[in-house]
């Protein structure tokens, strides 16, 4: 995690923002900080809003990074017994290895054809990706910005030319998308699509008040 204590350093961050930051760090008794945790949706809201080019490449070094830092949460060993384990699999139900036993029932039905489909698809996703770079470094360079886009830089300079070419804030939008709109939208898609329908339980125990059952 990345512990912030200057809110100054939040410039940028919206006030919902904020304040999961806030809640974050008063779970960790670190009352007056903000704590940025090694999760994808703490991570990436702050990569994408967040001002401070410093902090975010701080963050973004260690949202990658997590599982690999040669501590007691390393992840190297486990990987590695992992592999072995669906190598020694695969041989025993039949197969050369584990993508040939993982793909059979799928749409590509091979590792041969899933690496065919990836290389199709391969040249047009990197010449999207440095038009999209193109246009951030753009920006940058339009603000004054005087840097080089690096890989904490994109999704905060997206979000800026997002909003330059298509008028686009989503944080506009988020007030349309709480949680209970949400789900009565999953529901009324489950009930056209395959007739079910839900009905609240209330003599379930759950571990905190806000899970609906």
């Amino acid at each position: 995690m990345v512990v912030i204590k200057s809110e100054a350093d939040l410039a940028g961050c919206s006030a919902s923002m904020k304040d999961g930051y806030a809640n974050a760090a008063k779970e960790r008794k670190l009352d007056g900080s903000w704590v940025i945790s090694n999760t994808r949706s703490s991570v990436q809201p702050f990569l994408t809003y967040a001002e401070n080019r410093a902090l975010r490449e701080k963050v973004w070094q260690m949202f990658i990074n997590r599982g690999d830092n040669g501590d007691e949460h390393d992840n190297n060993k486990v990987i590695t017994q992992i592999l072995n384990l669906r190598k020694e699999r695969a041989k025993l139900l039949g197969f050369k290895n584990h993508a040939e036993w993982r793909l059979q029932n799928s749409m590509a039905k091979s590792p041969e054809r899933a690496m065919e489909l990836m290389m199709s698809v391969w040249p047009a996703a990197i010449a999207r990706v440095k038009t999209e770079v193109s246009d951030m470094q753009a920006m940058a360079d339009k603000e004054g910005a005087k840097i080089k886009i690096e890989p904490w830089d994109y999704r905060f300079y997206a979000e800026k030319v997002r909003k330059e070419k298509y008028d686009l804030d989503n944080n506009e939008v988020k007030e349309y998308l709480q949680l209970e709109k949400l789900r009565e939208g999953m529901f009324w898609v489950a009930g056209e699509l395959f007739n079910f329908s839900f009905t609240p339980l209330n003599n379930i125990p759950v571990y905190q008040p806000d899970v609906q059952r």
